[in-house]
């Protein structure tokens, strides 16, 4: 039975009535009451009103904005009435109308904290996070303590990356309101992205506390627990989040990155159809699936498949970009790269160069259509080359120990203005130590663009491009005349924006040239001044390493990350075994991805046991060490084995300096070429092997000769330490940027400034 509007009630109490059932969660009592005042009264203002605010609570944001319209057409002074008139058009995307409303509520009422909160809030939605910002002050202003506008500034604030800032907000807004599950959600975020993965997942949990329903807190919770490689718990916390909200399309696609991130290639792919089922214009999902490859393999037949793949999903990719999609495929350019794509065998010069011509296209069509700026064509005259350099990896990482460190360190600053952007969020010891080296550091989740259009350089350099989001960003557009990248991912970018390749002479075959997109240039040596890192060793607990205590049993270390292991040569281990004699071989488990070192274990127990081993004799699995402990490990072994389908510069110097001879096979192709160029620098070319057999032989003479690995012991590290700090590559690299920028004065369609010889 509807209720009734009792005899000698007047409309007024009439909507007082509707009011309590509509604040006590009786909707449909409430919506009963308004329409019947309606029917008496179609004009009543209130009623309007408010029947279209409990509309758009049920999701009927049509019939909101019909309904809210007609009460503002009966009553123009209502800000209240203006304010929910823009809710409900903000949720059907009509942005430019409900920002019309906010702007109209404030005009009625300019004390009105929360029409500049709702404001805030759509512009947040449309990327607009510097005027939400403003928004969201006016009305704190207003109202200093308003826990919502300070949750939302949190949440403006994260998105512009000054995340301490956001900490703060959303800090006090949960001290005004400690029950505020959204503030403590976007405190998680901030957090997370600050690499305080486990504040961020008490946060999160705080939230869900709070509100067990809260889908977005449990998806920030897969976050979070995915940053600390709790893959099966964040795949766990995104389904939850599912239950919860099932159409939430970009939860679908976390969880398909944490299904890839596991190896579940199947599942993940059917995450990100099902995202895009839901959304079809959610563009990142598209670029996942188009570079959803294995990071490990279980046979050749499989690692021979990835290439051809790879290829399909290129064509999916660019046929279904329709023309008004290539804008936003091009705004979540970086999102997923097709990285494990090196680790395969063979070339893929052809694949990454097509690759390349689709991502530059999609950020050209996104750079026409956004709000950025054409870069200036002509670059003001300078006293010195403006060089920018853009990396991710300013931390303990390969890039900077081998070719950054060493680059910052010699650069001559009289003839180079040194601008270093660190792309990462998170604070490390060796970006510190870098501000030191260059003219202006600038870390964070920053808009790059826009300081590099600010910038203004003359040359950009990117250590590598294989990594980073924000570094493949800025790589895919012409920003500067001179656009350069280096070997930090040894394989072409296959990007048409990219001018010069930065390589190693005894890194690269003559006739290399054919394998890169860019124009090769080869430095001195490896193309590396490294600066030996500064770690004292420590002996790892014996029980870890199961080392046994007799020293007739040669000690061989394989130490790499699981895809660098091609099932092509699991068939060495066990041929050194036949010929070496009494041996051990300790693999490191992948401290990232587990259970591929499942995958690779498996692969090599099953050839020894082809050899006719039982691998329980010779195999040992140990997990990841840390790096004073992984010096303590060099120390105990007495072979260390490069990995022939894809080798190791870092981990082959390292043993270099703990006077461990290297084995190497010298491959094809650059990334296999790496321990070979760096053993040619020292001018110890004994253990450079060039096929399968001479490899296995070398490996076993070394262990059948200890007198001889004495003698390399005590002869290694001094060798290796002479190639350190090798000024030839820095003082080259200068000429040929400098060369190259006066060729690119006038033919890039850029003018650079002066330019000192």
């Amino acid at each position: 039975m509807k209720p009734s509007i009792a005899s000698g009630i007047s409309s007024t109490q009439a909507v007082a009535v509707a009011i309590k059932h509509h604040q006590s969660g009786q909707l449909q009592e409430a919506e009963a009451i308004y329409r019947r005042i309606l029917d008496i009264d179609p004009e009543n203002f209130d009623a309007l009103h408010l029947l279209g605010v409990l509309a758009h609570q049920v999701g009927k944001h049509d019939v909101a904005v019909e309904l809210i319209g007609t009460a503002v057409q009966k009553n123009a002074a209502s800000p209240a009435a203006f304010i929910n008139l823009g809710e409900a058009l903000r949720a059907l995307q009509r942005f430019g109308d409900a920002e019309q409303c906010y702007q109209r509520a404030i005009a009625l009422k300019p004390d009105y904290a929360e029409a500049y909160n709702n404001l805030g809030i759509m512009l947040d939605d449309l990327g607009r996070a510097a005027e939400a910002e403003q928004a969201y002050r006016r009305a704190l202003a207003i109202k200093p303590d308003f826990a919502e506008a300070h949750g939302n500034l949190g949440n403006a604030l994260q998105s512009l990356g000054r995340l301490e800032e956001s900490v703060l907000s959303c800090q006090r807004a949960i001290t005004l309101k400690p029950d505020f599950a959204a503030a403590y959600s976007n405190l998680g975020v901030a957090l997370n992205d600050l690499g305080r993965s486990h504040e961020a997942e008490q946060a999160c949990r705080q939230a869900i506390m709070l509100n067990p329903g809260f889908a977005s807190a449990q998806c920030n919770l897969g976050i979070a627990l995915k940053e600390q490689g709790r893959l099966e718990e964040a795949v766990a916390a995104y389904r939850r989040a599912i239950e919860l909200a099932p159409g939430s399309a970009p939860t679908y696609s976390g969880l398909g990155t944490a299904l890839k991130e596991l190896g579940l290639l199947g599942e993940a792919e059917r995450a990100y159809l099902q995202a895009l089922s839901l959304k079809p214009d959610l563009h990142e999902c598209r670029l996942k699936l188009a570079t959803l490859l294995p990071a490990v393999v279980e046979s050749t037949r499989q690692g021979d498949e990835v290439l051809l793949s790879f290829g399909r999903a290129l064509d999916t990719l660019e046929q279904g970009t329709g023309f008004a999609g290539w804008p936003g495929l091009g705004a979540v350019v970086g999102v997923a790269q097709p990285f494990n794509l090196a680790y395969r065998l063979g070339s893929h010069t052809a694949s990454l160069a097509r690759y390349g011509a689709i991502i530059c296209r999609a950020r050209a069509a996104w750079m026409k259509a956004s709000r950025y700026c054409v870069p200036a064509t002509v670059i003001p005259a300078r006293d010195r080359v403006r060089m920018v350099i853009v990396s991710g990896q300013v931390s303990q990482h390969s890039v900077w120990n081998v070719i950054l460190h060493g680059l910052l360190r010699h650069l001559d600053r009289s003839r180079f203005e040194v601008i270093l952007y660190h792309t990462g969020a998170r604070p490390s010891v060796e970006a510190d130590y870098a501000r030191t080296l260059v003219d202006r550091l600038v870390q964070g989740n920053v808009d790059w663009l826009e300081q590099v259009q600010a910038d203004m350089p003359d040359i950009i350099f990117y250590p590598e491009i294989a990594m980073d989001p924000a570094t493949l960003k800025l790589a895919t557009l012409r920003l500067a005349p001179l656009q350069v990248a280096c070997w930090g991912h040894p394989v072409t970018t296959g990007l048409p924006t990219i001018d010069l390749y930065v390589s190693g002479e005894l890194i690269e075959r003559e006739d290399a040239d054919a394998d890169y997109c860019e124009q090769l240039v080869r430095l001195p040596g490896t193309g590396a001044c490294t600066i030996l890192m500064g770690v004292e060793a420590v002996a790892p607990y014996p029980a870890i390493i199961n080392v046994p205590g007799d020293r007739n049993i040669t000690r061989f270390l394989v130490c790499q990350q699981a895809l660098k292991f091609d099932p092509a040569f699991d068939e060495i281990y066990p041929r050194i075994a036949s010929a070496a004699g009494p041996c051990r071989f300790w693999f490191v488990r992948d401290a990232k991805y587990p259970w591929a070192t499942t995958v690779v274990e498996r692969r090599i127990k099953a050839a020894f046991q082809a050899g006719g081993f039982d691998p329980a004799d010779y195999v040992r699995f140990i997990d990841w060490l840390p790096g004073d402990q992984f010096w303590g490990l060099l120390d105990m072994m007495d072979i260390y084995l490069d990995t022939p389908a894809f080798s190791g510069y870092t981990t082959a110097w390292q043993a270099l300096h703990r006077g461990l001879p290297v084995v190497t096979l010298e491959g094809r192709f650059m990334r296999q070429r790496l321990a070979a160029g760096l053993l040619r620098r020292i001018g110890f070319t004994e253990t450079i092997a060039a096929d399968v057999a001479g490899y296995v032989n070398k490996a076993a003479a070394l262990a059948n000769d200890p007198e001889c690995r004495k003698a390399l012991r005590a002869h290694l590290p001094g060798a290796v330490s002479q190639a350190d700090g090798d000024i030839r590559v820095v003082r080259t690299f200068e000429a040929i940027v400098m060369n190259a920028l006066i060729e690119r004065k006038v033919g890039s369609g850029f003018t650079a400034g002066h330019v000192a010889k």
